[in-house]
Order: structure tokens, then C-alpha cells, then sequence
């Protein structure tokens, strides 16, 4: 996987989530959200759900955040 398309897509992917949190909070509070190439593609109860549907991207290129006002280090998650 080439780790330079991976940052920049996670840093893109992380840009347009934190753009528009205030628009998740109310219908998504404590989801996560599954983003590939700046746009959300669904929301999951849990992280394990979203990092399965993510797995279908065969470039690895998404990235998954938890909607929360507060920001939280997702480790792994947080890059695909």
C-alpha cells in the first residue's frame, strides 16, 4: 500500500468529517462513520462493522471516525 496516498487520504477524509460534525451529532451521536475520498459512506454502531465494510476498498484507501464532538485517537481505525 503506498503510505503517502494513505495519509493524504486519511488527512482529506478527516477534514471533511470534522467540517461537518455538527451535521452528524444529532442523527449519528457515537457512530462511526466509514470516509473514502472526503464523503461518508455510512455509519455503523461499531468500529468493527465499519473496518469490514471498509475491507471491500481494494486500495485500503478509507479511514473510519467516531462521532463525537470530542476528538478521539482511533489508532488503527483512524487510517485504515
Amino acid at each position: 500500500m503506498d503510505v503517502e496516498k494513505l495519509n493524504a487520504e486519511v488527512e482529506r477524509n478527516y477534514d471533511a468529517f470534522q467540517r461537518s460534525m455538527s451535521s452528524f451529532l444529532p442523527d449519528h451521536y457515537r457512530q462511526y462513520a466509514l470516509l473514502r475520498h472526503g464523503r461518508v459512506v455510512d455509519f455503523f454502531a461499531d468500529a468493527e462493522q465499519a473496518e469490514e465494510c471498509g475491507e471491500r476498498f481494494a486500495d485500503g484507501l478509507y479511514s473510519i471516525q467516531l462521532v463525537d464532538p470530542e476528538p478521539i485517537n482511533l489508532g488503527l481505525y483512524s487510517n485504515g
